[in-house]
């Protein structure tokens, strides 16, 4: 886990996932269980700030919409 502050781009995520009920529940989850999945988790919302329907791609090991 990071100890940097957080960049303009997470954020902005933070902000996103914060909104919206279903990604703060995911995101919190994430915090609580696994932390690096919380972080590609804020990470792909900070590229994708539209996407609506989320999932984990085992296969190619990163999170797609």
């Amino acid at each position: 886990m990071r100890l940097s502050k957080t960049s303009d781009r997470e954020q902005t995520a933070l902000k996103v996932i914060n909104r919206h009920k279903g990604k703060r529940i995911v995101y919190e989850t994430y915090k609580r269980k696994d932390p690096n999945m919380a972080e590609k988790y804020m990470n792909f919302i900070a590229r994708n700030r539209n996407a609506m329907y989320i999932s984990w791609d085992k296969e190619r090991k990163k999170f797609v919409a």
